[in-house]
């Protein structure tokens, strides 16, 4: 349902132990920050904010194809 936090919340959690690294998983951790910043948890916000940071950083410092 549209504005359902705690059912994407569940949803992306469960992307990310499925895929832990990658597109989807920056995606993902960048979607919960967004969720968790919108219910006033900020610290969870900021921890997920450096995931995804750190999941695009490792994706700029690979070689291209």
């Amino acid at each position: 349902a549209k504005g359902d936090a705690s059912g994407a919340e569940t949803r992306l959690k469960r992307l990310l132990t499925q895929e832990p690294a990658g597109e989807l998983a920056s995606q993902a951790h960048y979607q919960l920050g967004l969720i968790y910043r919108k219910v006033g948890r900020s610290a969870d916000a900021d921890r997920e904010t450096r995931a995804f940071q750190q999941l695009r950083e490792a994706k700029a410092a690979l070689p291209s194809p």
